[in-house]
């Protein structure tokens, strides 16, 4: 595997070091959960939004290996929801089904947080080369729903955030980039180019 695989992956890993470190020394502070929780979930979005950003800026710096890096980091991505997911099973609701569903009753968010990973899992069970060959062109499609889980983890970190929604504003508005991206990408600049090419 070339080494541009394993490098972004490797920093975008860094992170969850950090969050080890923490557990190892016991310094996550007075709710260690809640910033466990807090701390993957937000990793969960940035990560995504590196992900995503992948695309618009190999081709601003017109550097097409940065495109070869996009599955690796897509799994980092769901490396950090599932910690998020686990988190909130595990060590809030301890595997609880009761609890489950009365914080699913309680706070419609995780719902949402939920149905986001939902989005992503198919997407990173088919990250393989094998899966890419077995689609062919529906794998494309197939992971165009990235988009949707972006939508939906961002109004599911707003809405949890609630008050202090304005945290994540930064990360919204990256977000909002990459869809006017993704939109110009596909409705202006193909069209365009394939009508240039004619």
């Amino acid at each position: 595997m070339p080494y541009y695989k394993l490098i972004l992956p490797a920093l975008m890993l860094l992170p969850f070091v950090k969050l080890l470190e923490g557990v190892l020394a016991n310094d996550l502070g007075p709710d260690p959960v809640a910033m466990v929780a807090d701390y993957t979930g937000l990793w969960a979005l940035i990560t995504l939004l590196i992900t995503l950003s992948l695309s618009p800026l190999s081709r601003l710096i017109r550097r097409r290996w940065l495109l070869r890096a996009r599955r690796q980091a897509g799994l980092v991505v769901f490396f950090y929801a599932s910690l998020h997911l686990l988190t909130f099973l595990a060590l809030q609701a301890g595997w609880q089904w009761q609890e489950i569903v009365k914080a699913l009753s309680h706070q419609p968010y995780i719902i949402l947080g939920m149905l986001g990973y939902v989005v992503l899992l198919p997407l990173a069970i088919t990250s393989t080369n094998r899966w890419v060959r077995r689609l062919g062109s529906r794998w494309k499609q197939l992971h165009r729903l990235v988009y949707v889980a972006l939508f939906v983890v961002c109004v599911h970190g707003w809405w949890q955030l609630r008050a202090d929604g304005g945290e994540l504003l930064p990360y919204i508005i990256w977000a909002a980039v990459i869809a006017l991206d993704r939109l110009a990408y596909a409705y202006i600049w193909l069209p365009r180019r394939s009508y240039l090419s004619r």
